[in-house]
């Protein structure tokens, strides 16, 4: 996929099976099963991989600063929400189980029929999916062989004269 952006939404990427790549920043972010990869709003960013078999949840959120409310959240609750998505302190991260079962469950509501009891469905698993996020990625659990590459540079950038490096 070339390089693209949403402007004003924040997009969600949850992996279930295979791997994806995105391009951003100069760097390349690779998206395995159970990972979460968030992109912010007007971020330029590309996909680059698309294998056979990929399964791939993804959310793109409108994040308008007009009008008080944020999914019917009263105007202090949509600032505090919309406020902690664009702060969200980890881009890359190891998701949860509840991450996977809410993003089956807005799939599965997406073909049901139009009434106001879905309305009200999609809104809370949304929020609920949304909490659940920010708080996988406040605990920055990173994935596996990205946690080993950043504690050895964390390592070397604090203790450069200590060798040899083999973490």
């Amino acid at each position: 996929v070339p390089e693209h952006w949403h402007p004003g939404c924040v997009e969600i990427h949850c992996g279930v099976r295979n791997a994806l790549s995105f391009g951003f920043n100069g760097r390349v972010y690779r998206l395995g099963p159970g990972e979460v990869f968030v992109n912010l709003p007007g971020e330029r960013h590309t996909v680059s991989e698309h294998p056979k078999g990929l399964i791939l949840y993804w959310i793109i959120v409108r994040l308008d600063a007009e009008g008080p409310s944020f999914l019917c959240q009263s105007p202090a609750e949509s600032a505090a929400l919309r406020q902690a998505l664009l702060g969200i302190p980890h881009r890359h991260f190891r998701g949860t189980e509840s991450i996977k079962r809410l993003f089956q469950s807005l799939h599965l509501l997406v073909d049901e029929p139009a009434t106001p009891l879905r309305t009200l469905r999609l809104r809370t698993i949304t929020l609920e999916l949304l909490m659940e996020v920010l708080a996988a990625a406040r605990s920055h659990t990173v994935p596996a062989d990205e946690s080993r590459l950043d504690g050895l540079m964390r390592e070397m950038r604090s203790r450069p004269e200590a060798r040899p490096w083999s973490s």
